[in-house]
């Protein structure tokens, strides 16, 4: 759906050299400021009436909580992608002590587990392989579809695009911006 927006976050501030030399500020993480989610929110386009999808599988640090709490308070619908059972055993590092899932309007559950590794390789004795990716992949597909058929029932047509690949794919993925810029959805 051209509809869906990602908000996409970039940010390292890392010094190796002072990690090494037992620094423990060194590895500082914006990600623990509340007030870095408010720049987040202010820089991106969300409005009331939005849905904010917010992945985090344990769901108790501080910046998707803090995300959480702003949206809702601008009126818009917050949902949590999270491991509720996992999220559940940990405490919340939010000076409000709410988790993920305790702070969206809504809740996904990805299904992973503690860890968020799946396969246990007895030989190092160790789990690899998220599940929360492959969750979170197909609820999100889930979404768009029950959201597409929701438009269609109301007799809209919502703008999907179509691989950039196929022959006239470049073709649907601009007339579907177009359309989502002209009719929202």
């Amino acid at each position: 759906l051209a509809a869906i927006k990602p908000i996409q976050l970039n940010v390292s501030i890392k010094d190796e050299v002072r990690e090494r030399e037992g620094d423990k500020d060194a590895g500082f993480s914006v990600y623990k400021i509340p007030e870095f989610a408010s720049l987040v929110i202010q820089s991106s386009k969300l409005r009331k009436g939005d849905v904010l999808v917010i992945g985090s599988t344990s769901g108790y640090s501080v910046f998707p909580v803090e995300l959480a709490l702003l949206a809702k308070k601008m009126g818009v619908i917050t949902i949590a992608m999270t491991t509720k059972s996992y999220s559940e055993t940990l405490k919340s590092q939010h000076p409000s002590g709410l988790r993920l899932f305790e702070a969206c309007d809504y809740y996904f559950d990805n299904c992973s587990n503690e860890g968020d590794a799946i396969v246990k390789l007895e030989e190092v004795d160790k789990n690899i392989a998220p599940a929360s990716g492959i969750g979170a992949a197909y609820i999100m597909w889930a979404l768009q579809v029950g959201v597409a058929e929701e438009l269609i029932k109301m007799g809209k047509n919502p703008s999907i695009y179509k691989s950039i690949h196929a022959k006239d794919g470049p073709e649907v993925f601009k007339k579907a911006n177009e359309q989502y810029a002209k009719e929202g959805y």
